[in-house]
C-alpha cells in the first residue's frame, strides 16, 4: 500500500532505517550513542540501491530526534562514536546544550498536554 499523493511513504524511511541498523549495528542500538559529525553524508555515499536519499534523511531525522538519542547527546561527558562504534571525540557544549533544550521543550509540551487532558 502506497501513501496518498503528497504524503511521504512510511515504507521508504522504514527501509532506510532497517539498512542503518544492519550496516551500522554499533551506532544504531539501544541505548543510542552520538553519531559522528557528517554521518548523513557518509551514510548517503554508502547506501545501497533501494535506499533513497529521502528515506535515509527521514530515518536519520527520526533517530536523531528520538528521546533516547537526545538524552545520549545531552549527557555530561558524552562522546561521539566512529562508524565502528568507538568513542572518538567529545560532543561539543553547543550540541549538548541544544539537545538538552529540545528535551526540556518536549517535556514542557508533554506536561501541557497532560494538564489539558486532565481538565
Amino acid at each position: 500500500v502506497q501513501a496518498p499523493p503528497g504524503k511521504p511513504d512510511p515504507a521508504v524511511a522504514k527501509r532506510a532505517g532497517a539498512w542503518l541498523v544492519t550496516a551500522f549495528p554499533d551506532l544504531f542500538k539501544v541505548p543510542p550513542v552520538p553519531l559522528p559529525i557528517g554521518f548523513r553524508l557518509m551514510a548517503a555515499k554508502q547506501r545501497p540501491e533501494g535506499v533513497s536519499l529521502n528515506g535515509l534523511q527521514r530515518a536519520l531525522h527520526r533517530w536523531t530526534n528520538s528521546k533516547g538519542y537526545l538524552q545520549a547527546l545531552a549527557a555530561e561527558g558524552s562522546m561521539r562514536h566512529d562508524l565502528n562504534g568507538n568513542p572518538v571525540e567529545p560532543v561539543t557544549d553547543k550540541h549538548r546544550a541544544v539537545a538538552a533544550m529540545q528535551l526540556r521543550r518536549r517535556l514542557g509540551r508533554n506536561v501541557q498536554e497532560g494538564l489539558a487532558n486532565a481538565a
